[in-house]
């Protein structure tokens, strides 16, 4: 119960970050137009007060040090990978923010004799609702929120009975109707994703054990040789084979075979030491690993490699039919990839196969490099 729930947790947060670095184009655009719009609002009250007026540099000044600084900080944060993660909650938090100087400027044009209608407000819970960035729960907070104290103003103001309730009514409809039209539009967009992931999944993960297919290891291996000519790091291939395996499955069956490879895999996964290490099933009893030395440490990385096949060993999983022992073991050949040298893909794998050979040449149930770095 609790893996699936740590599972659920992890992909609700792969989920947040994807959909807080979507439509980066869209959300800068709305921070901009959010501008535009309170610049508007600002030359309205210029000319409905004018120049003269002793309140205009207060209404004004108070517009823009609730409102400029968190648009700022919120355009900040669509250009920093830290602050992305959590994009939705500064969006909740700039909306809340605007909310409160429209609040403060109905006060301030009260104190000067002037009861401004709610229809800015509910001009501004209309844009809160659909503007990308943030999610239903937070839009409604936040809705909810200012429109609350928007009748406890009017009421401490002690204005017209009828206003407030036009207010209570209109204000109620535009969040009831904002906050259903967001519920349904997160819905959607996180059905899709998690429907999108689902299909990805399928097309880059093998069946049987989960791990990374062909296709998958295309894809992450060129990331993760982009990433080491980045970074200065050192990549290691390893392409590793079960010994005698196919006499395992004649003599014990297709099923026990299924769950020696099962066995296999998620011993091979528990040697991942970091995010970018990489397990890889290429194909009956065959396995790809590619572990990423961001240090660029070559004994540390070597050393690792060459715990692979005794680990296996470790499993003890008994082996009638083996030539070597008792139990399944495995070879292994490893190739090094050196950051921006001019070895390709093709090179790496044909360097590791050549090691591979060796390994089972010399005996099997070992590990060899290829000195080819």
């Amino acid at each position: 119960m609790n893996k699936k729930s740590d599972q659920k947790a992890l992909n609700e947060q792969d989920f947040l970050l994807n959909y807080n670095n979507s439509q980066q184009d869209a959300k800068r655009s709305a921070i901009i137009l959010t501008l535009v719009v309170l610049f508007i609002f600002m030359i309205w009250d210029l000319l409905f007060l004018g120049w003269q007026h002793p309140a205009t540099a207060n209404i004004l000044w108070s517009r823009a040090i609730l409102t400029f600084p968190p648009l700022a900080w919120l355009y900040y944060c669509c250009y920093s990978d830290e602050l992305i993660k959590r994009f939705d909650f500064w969006c909740f938090i700039t909306a809340f923010f605007i909310g409160i100087s429209i609040l403060y400027n109905i006060y301030q044009y009260s104190q000067i004799g002037h009861n401004l209608r709610v229809d800015g407000l509910l001009l501004y819970t209309f844009v809160l609702y659909i503007i990308p960035g943030f999610f239903q729960k937070h839009k409604s907070w936040c809705g909810i929120l200012i429109s609350l104290g928007y009748l406890l103003l009017a009421y401490g103001l002690e204005w017209p009975h009828e206003k407030l309730v036009y207010g209570a009514v209109y204000l109620g409809i535009f969040n009831l109707a904002g906050s259903w039209h967001s519920w349904n539009n997160d819905r959607k967009t996180k059905n899709d994703y998690f429907s999108h992931s689902l299909l990805k999944k399928l097309a880059l993960t093998d069946q049987l054990t989960g791990l990374y297919n062909r296709h998958g290891f295309d894809e992450k291996l060129n990331q993760l040789m982009a990433k080491a000519d980045d970074n200065g790091g050192l990549l290691a291939l390893v392409i590793l084979d079960i010994d005698y395996f196919k006499r395992y499955n004649d003599s014990l069956g297709h099923l026990v075979g299924d769950q020696c490879l099962m066995a296999v895999s998620a011993d091979l996964l528990s040697q991942r030491r970091n995010e970018n290490d990489l397990v890889v099933r290429f194909g009956g009893e065959e396995f790809l690993m590619v572990f990423y030395q961001e240090d660029g440490e070559l004994e540390s990385l070597n050393r690792h490699i060459r715990e692979i096949c005794p680990a296996i060993a470790a499993l003890d999983i008994p082996h009638p039919s083996s030539d070597i022992a008792d139990i399944v073991t495995a070879s292994a050949g490893a190739s090094i990839y050196r950051a921006k040298s001019a070895t390709q893909r093709t090179q790496l794998m044909l360097a590791a196969d050549s090691a591979l050979y060796r390994a089972k040449q010399a005996g099997r149930n070992q590990t060899r490099i290829s000195e080819d770095h």
